[in-house]
């Protein structure tokens, strides 16, 4: 009775109990078809038995025994001649490095499995590894990577027919755009996944749709519709998927904090902390304390915050995590700033600042996408500013404040039909383009060059001041200039008794900068107005509705403004 029909009904057995979400149950029979392989030497039964007990472990985030299997059945099937399973078992090695935050490990591993999954077969399986490298890079914060081995995936998908794996690229995509704030195609690609999902009787990863769609929701503030899918969402998770509970705890806890629900978001927010430790979750685990932090603030309970950004502070610095890095410091610059340590409130909102325009190298999208992009990382430059007046900074708030809408319009330059290179000479366009493939190729590199890295930016910096010596008139087209001191901006008011004034919008106050000229020079002075943004809003429309009707008659609201 022990043969190879035997070690394969086993294996066939204990995927069903798995599917079924029986984790524990599924190991056991697992366990009896590898001592029935071992028993009469069955070497592929063997390999088989180690790749299925190994996805089987990371599933229940075991994560270092599913390796040890994993790598055990990479090696048992490489011995056997055979292509596909090693590509197979090195897809799900790499989705553990993914979710342990090692991404450089996690694409590494992917592109050997690439190099494995070649065979005409292989169609699916490539259309899952190309998906998850494309998850990778979001992770990484390397969009542009990310939208082209998502596209990659979908173009492979749809002509094989499998609505299962279509739905998932799709939801895939979704989720990227989500990061990139473009709401339209987050829903779009989230609805015809659900669609196809429920066209074809597709259970797996509901729950993953419909929080998609809960979290477009919350973003466009249809918060019923938000709160229904989220429900959906937990209820079509079962209790043994800890992965998707904990990402519906940690997104419906971000929406109760924008609805000022701070007892329900710290409740949910603190539960998906407490999950993601247990499930070895570290990147979200930071996020979620982060989020945590943001309350704290407003709350006005600095020192908590303190306490809560910490975390994110740390696995963002050791794993290269531009998002975590970026919002970890800022949250942690606004309690600096609560607590009145405005100079190192300064050094980490610049690092926050610098996170974010390192994600901006690798955002590669419509000029509409990159507008959303830039919107939502927007407050960082307001806190900075902020924390410069009250350090009587007001020259250097001031170019903060154009630094931040001078980034606004390059991006959608850059991604829109705006010939950036016009001028430059064939030589010089491949110059460049060479010093960008270098700087890409260092970026995504295993093991990184620190000094490589920074001596390429070096000398990029100077070709590019080199170029714009040639021409001058380039450095204008791509808005890199230096912001205006005040004096400069003086020069160019029409009259000597004119002022520029530059406003900054944040949730609770307007920031005004005035430029003048005074008695040696330009004067700048900042006045801070306590004011929430949606009464601003409403304010200044009712404003534009007076000016369009032609009406003499001002309130005391359209003075103000």
């Amino acid at each position: 009775l022990l043969n190879h029909t035997l070690v394969s009904a086993l294996n066939t057995a204990a995927r069903a109990v798995f599917d079924r979400g029986e984790l524990p149950a599924s190991l056991g029979v697992y366990e009896i078809a590898c001592g029935v392989a071992r028993r009469i030497e069955d070497a592929r039964g063997e390999a088989q038995c180690s790749l299925n007990t190994g996805e089987l472990l990371a599933a229940m985030n075991r994560y270092d025994d599913a390796l040890k299997a994993l790598q055990d059945a990479v090696t048992r099937f490489t011995a056997l001649g055979d292509k596909t399973y090693p590509g197979v078992a090195l897809t799900d090695i790499g989705r553990i490095y993914r979710n342990r935050n090692q991404f450089d490990d996690a694409l590494a591993t992917y592109e050997k499995a690439l190099q494995l999954l070649q065979a005409p077969e292989d169609g699916a399986r490539q259309v899952k590894l190309l998906m998850n490298m494309g998850n990778a890079y979001r992770a990484a914060g390397k969009y542009d990577q990310a939208a082209q081995r998502l596209d990659q995936a979908l173009q492979l998908a749809r002509p094989l027919g499998n609505a299962l794996a279509t739905s998932d690229v799709l939801l895939s995509l979704s989720g990227l755009y989500y990061y990139l704030r473009d709401l339209p195609l987050v829903e779009r690609y989230a609805q015809e996944a659900l669609d196809l999902k429920l066209k074809n009787g597709i259970t797996g990863s509901l729950n993953s749709t419909y929080m998609q769609l809960a979290m477009v929701n919350a973003n466009l503030n249809h918060f019923e519709a938000a709160r229904e899918h989220y429900d959906l969402a937990w209820k079509t998770s079962g209790p043994n998927d800890k992965e998707s509970r904990l990402m519906v705890l940690y997104n419906y806890g971000n929406m109760l904090h924008k609805l000022n629900d701070h007892a329900g978001a710290t409740a949910k927010l603190s539960a998906a902390a407490s999950l993601a430790d247990e499930i070895d979750r570290q990147s979200l685990a930071a996020h979620a304390r982060v989020s945590l932090a943001e309350i704290a603030n407003d709350e006005t309970r600095w020192e908590d915050s303190l306490a809560l950004t910490e975390p994110g502070l740390a696995t963002g610095r050791a794993t290269g995590e531009l998002l975590l890095i970026a919002r970890a410091t800022d949250a942690h610059g606004v309690a600096l700033s609560g607590l009145g340590r405005y100079a190192e409130a300064e050094v980490y909102f610049r690092e926050s600042i610098a996170s974010i325009e390192s994600m901006r190298e690798h955002v590669n999208a419509d000029k509409e996408t990159t507008a959303l992009y830039m919107r939502d990382k927007a407050p960082v430059y307001r806190h900075l500013a902020a924390a410069l007046i009250a350090e009587g900074k007001n020259g250097d708030a001031l170019a903060i404040a154009e630094q931040a809408k001078a980034r606004v319009v390059l991006d959608v330059l850059r991604s829109g039909h705006v010939d950036l290179a016009r001028g430059l000479t064939p030589e010089e366009k491949r110059q460049e383009e060479g010093f960008h493939t270098r700087l890409a190729a260092l970026w995504d590199a295993k093991v990184p060059s620190a000094d490589l890295l920074e001596r390429t930016r070096v000398d990029y910096r100077a070709f590019k001041n080199a170029l714009y010596a040639r021409h001058p008139e380039l450095k204008v087209h791509r808005l890199d200039l230096d912001p205006a001191s005040p004096a400069e901006l003086m020069k160019s008011l029409p009259e000597q008794n004119s002022a520029l004034l530059e406003y900054l919008v944040d949730d609770n106050r307007v920031i005004l900068l005035v430029v003048t000229k005074g008695a040696s020079g330009a004067v700048t002075k900042a006045y801070v107005m306590p004011m929430a943004e949606e009464r601003l809003e409403k304010d200044i429309a009712a404003f534009r509705s007076a000016i369009d009707r032609k009406s003499t008659r001002l309130n005391s609201s359209h003075l103000g403004i």
